[in-house]
């Protein structure tokens, strides 16, 4: 559905103007190879996040349900160290994973930011030299906008 809809933008790109649609749909896919490239990496760092929280909490049921045992052999303060260790240690490895993802994901969101702006100037200036009417600029803006979701859905999808 998602390589359908992308194929209409594109299509509607093309009906307002080619010079412009080719410089969108080049942006556009190297946007769209970008999240495939990055996505699985996003994926994996998301995946080691859940693991290494599940991993803590394990640790704390069995310090938890090990309470009694660990009462009668006066093991409690070792434990509780042991398992201060543990969570800090997944602690600090959750929330290294989880920085990676934010910088992934806000450079990302950049060079959709950088590419668009070009493709934006171009439509503008040829506004400008009467190549190109305001509403068919406004339109193919709008087409832009929704287009580049349609296409990063494409990217997520494609990648997992």
């Amino acid at each position: 559905m998602d390589f359908a809809l992308s194929v209409l933008y594109l299509t509607f790109f093309f009906l307002y103007d080619a010079r412009l649609a080719l410089m969108a749909s080049g942006f556009i896919l190297l946007y769209v190879l970008i999240v495939v490239w990055f996505t699985p990496r996003i994926f994996s760092l998301m995946n080691h996040v859940f693991y290494k929280n599940m991993v803590a909490l394990g640790k704390f049921l069995d310090t938890l349900l090990g309470i009694q045992t660990v009462k009668l052999l006066s093991l409690e303060q070792l434990k509780y160290d042991e398992w201060r260790r543990e969570y800090r240690y997944t602690l600090n490895s959750a929330m290294a994973a989880e920085h990676q993802t934010l910088n992934l994901v806000a450079l990302q969101r950049s060079i959709f930011f950088l590419q668009s702006n070009p493709v934006f100037w171009w439509g503008a200036y040829m506004v400008f030299n009467n190549a190109l009417t305001i509403g068919q600029y406004v339109s193919f803006t709008a087409y832009f906008y929704t287009g580049y979701g349609q296409h990063e859905q494409l990217g997520w999808s494609g990648s997992s």
